[in-house]
């Protein structure tokens, strides 16, 4: 289709649509009109494109002579152009030391996935926020583009804490960086696709009411440049709006608790390669019957959008046709005589063949749509098949990662456990407590752990009705050895003082559990 108004091919009794159609809208409206065809009065033929790269029938209504018009409605991705992107990475550079690992870890993963974001004809630029500090708030105020990875790699390693700020324990300037981000790229001169890239823990200033997520979202709408952002998960689940901006930008957004860096470095890559389909937006055609009949004059009717446009256009009706004047002139036309009954017949006859080609027009146009909507609804399933298959590796790698976590802790607990066994040998032998006979007369500390309790699962069973399940642990660490109660019933006595915490053991003490006591030697 041309892009541009048109006049199409001449209809069987002179009918001809003359279509138009135009706007009263601000810059980089969200619909668009392409085109506009009468050719098959009474329906009419609507070709836009949409900035949303996923439309809707439900998001459309169009009104004609002030009632509301049943449509029939085809989408599909609107063709992307070749010019390239210019990325403006936005990064929150906080100066409290504990944000550090914020920093880190959005400098790692852009410095991954430069490489695969930058495109042959892409260009990038970097630039952090906070505060305001001397009237500037990004930094460096003029950032300089550039299509080399490695250029990108060095500035932000570049990237150091900023200077403290003294009464700033609110978020950051989120907002007001992100307008002057956009204010830059209004100025900014290319032929380039632009897009911004927020990597911050959204938690902006509430108090600073300057720029709000309505007005950010309002001139990127404007200037036609999504904004996308990688949030880093501090917590603070209720400040979070800056989703409400990509989403009226039509960006993409995700979210990172620090722990899946690799996945981050595979989403930032994904957002810029979709990047030009998704600024390309959508490209439909909707057709609906017209409420004027066929009187050869110009009409006008109105497409709303839920998101507020009202689009004027018009078309202009084919003049009436024979069958439509013998109904208005009837008792004339018999008058006219027999002469005219062959002609009239002959009007008829082709009438009818022209409704019946129309029908089959229609009925295959609808067997088409039906064949577009299956195939769709069969892409749609391979692709949900395909995340569902992407989520079962992520999940069993992220369980083998933990399994091997475990095993490597276990080793490290068990070396850990004969480095401590052998120093509590290197007298000769083990510590040991003396207690009565029936409660097993000596018996070794030979372990860095042992617990005292009631219980058959005790390293030290006690069989006494004072002693609790669970009654104490004797433990070594660090060349010496101490007692701890375990929350016992009648607690733990050292020297018939009773101890809460942990106590070190000196050789000779007495030691009363419940009502059993022994003594501790090394």
């Amino acid at each position: 289709m041309r892009n541009t108004f048109c006049l199409e091919r001449y209809r069987r009794f002179g009918c001809l649509a003359v279509l138009w159609a135009f706007l009263c809208m601000p810059l980089y409206a969200q619909v668009q009109f392409k085109s506009v065809s009468a050719d098959s009065f009474p329906s009419v033929k609507l070709v836009a494109t949409d900035r949303n790269p996923v439309s809707h029938n439900s998001d459309f209504f169009i009104v004609e002579d002030g009632a509301n018009c049943t449509f029939t409605f085809a989408s599909k991705p609107a063709k992307p152009d070749d010019q390239g992107l210019s990325i403006l990475v936005v990064m929150e550079n906080h100066y409290l030391p504990q944000r550090a690992m914020q920093r880190e870890f959005f400098k790692g993963v852009l410095s991954n996935a430069v490489s695969g974001m930058l495109g042959a004809i892409d260009e990038m630029a970097v630039v952090t926020f906070d505060w305001y500090r001397n009237d500037q708030l990004l930094y460096p105020a003029q950032p300089e583009f550039t299509n080399k990875p490695d250029v990108v790699k060095e500035k932000v390693n570049a990237i150091t804490a900023p200077s403290a700020l003294a009464n700033q324990n609110q978020g950051s300037e989120i907002f007001l960086a992100l307008h002057e981000a956009l204010s830059y790229f209004e100025k900014y001169k290319t032929d380039k696709k632009k897009i911004i890239l927020l990597l911050s823990d959204e938690y902006y200033n509430i108090f600073d009411t300057r720029q709000t997520a309505g007005s950010v979202s309002d001139k990127a709408v404007a200037l036609n440049i999504p904004i996308y952002s990688l949030r880093y998960d501090i917590g603070m689940k209720d400040k979070y709006t800056i989703k409400d901006v990509v989403d009226a930008s039509f960006g993409e957004t995700m979210w990172t608790d620090g722990n899946n860096a690799e996945n981050v470095v595979q989403q930032l890559i994904k957002f810029i390669k979709n990047a030009p389909q998704r600024l390309a937006g959508s490209e439909y055609t909707i057709s609906y019957t017209a409420a004027s009949s066929r009187d050869g004059k110009n009409h006008s009717a109105v497409l709303k959008t839920k998101t507020g446009q009202s689009i004027l256009f018009s078309y202009t009706a084919p003049p009436p046709t024979f069958a439509d004047r013998f109904e208005e002139n009837k008792l004339l036309f018999i008058l006219l005589g027999v002469a005219f009954i062959g002609l009239i017949f002959a009007g008829f006859k082709w009438n009818k063949a022209r409704v019946q080609r129309i029908a089959a027009e229609e009925a295959l146009r609808q067997k088409n749509l039906k064949s577009m909507q299956e195939k769709q609804r069969q892409a749609e399933e391979k692709i949900a098949a395909q995340d569902r298959h992407l989520e079962n590796i992520v999940r069993q790698t992220e369980e083998e990662k933990r399994k091997q976590q475990e095993e490597e802790r276990r080793k490290h607990e068990q070396e850990r456990e004969k480095q401590l066994i052998h120093e509590m040998r290197a007298r000769g032998s083990f510590a040991r407590i003396v207690t009565a006979k029936e409660f097993g007369g000596v018996l070794e500390i030979n372990k860095p752990e042992i617990i005292i309790g009631r219980e058959a699962g005790a390293d030290i069973v006690f069989a006494h009705n004072t002693v609790s399940r669970k009654h104490a642990v004797v433990t070594y660490e660090g060349g010496k050895y101490y007692i701890r109660d375990l929350n016992s019933s009648n607690g733990v006595k050292v020297n018939g003082t009773k101890i809460s915490g942990t106590h070190p053991l000196n050789d000779a003490d007495h030691v009363l559990l419940g009502d059993v006591a022994f003594t501790f030697h090394l």
